[in-house]
């Protein structure tokens, strides 16, 4: 997106457009990742993809301090499922009832083949009050700043074409 964002500035130069606010930061991309793990890589990442962007274009000029932000645009939560709670099925003894990993294969004594290995078992989780996840708006800000630099882009790629 940095590179998309120069490609526009230069253009916008070149052609005596006028000059344009760098606008394209972490805080415009969203995302919503239910691995604990993954989460916080993918926050990380985000930053230091900016970062070297940042010195690979602008050399030794720091950028805007605080360097590293909490925009809160990445949510470790799922994507598809809300709920109230999880809890685990139990039997009619109390007993957790389980289920196959999904994951774990041995070799079939018949074919040799890999097939499900059921010794390998998860608790059965049932969800209580199961609905469909909400996907928040963009920040009010973050619109407007995002419709504004559609219609840089826009113009930009209008001027550009044959059609005038």
């Amino acid at each position: 997106m940095k590179d998309l964002e120069k490609e526009v500035l230069v253009y916008a130069s070149d052609r005596g457009l006028g000059s344009f606010l760098a606008l394209v930061s972490p805080l415009q991309f969203y995302g919503i990742e239910i691995n604990p793990y993954a989460f916080e890589l993918a926050q990380t990442t985000l930053w230091i993809g900016y970062l070297q962007w940042h010195y690979r274009t602008r050399g030794d000029i720091n950028p805007p301090q605080p360097v590293i932000r909490d925009f809160r645009n990445i949510e470790n939560r799922d994507a598809v499922l809300a709920y109230d709670r999880m809890e685990y099925v139990l039997d009619e003894r109390g007993v957790p009832v389980s289920r196959w990993d999904g994951v774990s294969m041995k070799p079939s004594p018949v074919t040799g083949e890999d097939v499900p290995d059921d010794s390998k078992r998860v608790p059965l989780e049932r969800y209580v009050n199961p609905r469909k996840a909400a996907w928040p708006e963009a920040a009010q800000g973050t619109q407007q700043a995002f419709r504004r630099q559609c219609q840089v882009w826009s113009a930009l790629l209008y001027s550009r074409s044959p059609l005038g």
